[in-house]
């Protein structure tokens, strides 16, 4: 289980227990000290002894994405031109609507089809 604290905050706690170690503090004393049990000090310790700095940064949580951000937005282009093929073909609205075609809006979440009025649902 992740323990409780901002990504930062765990890796202020870390860096504090890296320093107190550093200045001759036993890993019972620093966990006290610190907050945590004796086995996660030990766990730091061997990780910053291995590899270094980077071993006690704060890691970003969740799952990382699967599409770079040039990817998506060559993937956004394509699937707007195709929505104006198919809403063309369809013949969806009229020339003189000045109602734009609805658009492909990229989320946080993925890609989902912008809200547009003048499409019957």
């Amino acid at each position: 289980m992740r323990p409780k604290g901002s990504p930062e905050a765990l890796e202020s706690r870390r860096q504090q227990a890296i320093a107190l170690l550093n200045q001759d503090h036993q890993p019972v004393e620093v966990a006290r000290i610190v907050g945590v049990d004796r086995r996660s000090v030990r766990r730091w310790k061997a990780a910053y002894l291995k590899e270094g700095k980077y071993a006690i940064k704060a890691k970003p949580k969740g799952r990382p994405r699967k599409l770079t951000e040039k990817t998506r937005k060559i993937l956004e282009r394509k699937l707007n031109a195709f929505l104006v093929f198919v809403m063309d073909s369809l013949s969806v609205g009229t020339k003189n609507d000045n109602a734009p075609y609805p658009s492909i809006e990229g989320t946080r979440s993925g890609l989902r089809p912008a809200r547009a009025s003048h499409v019957k649902r």
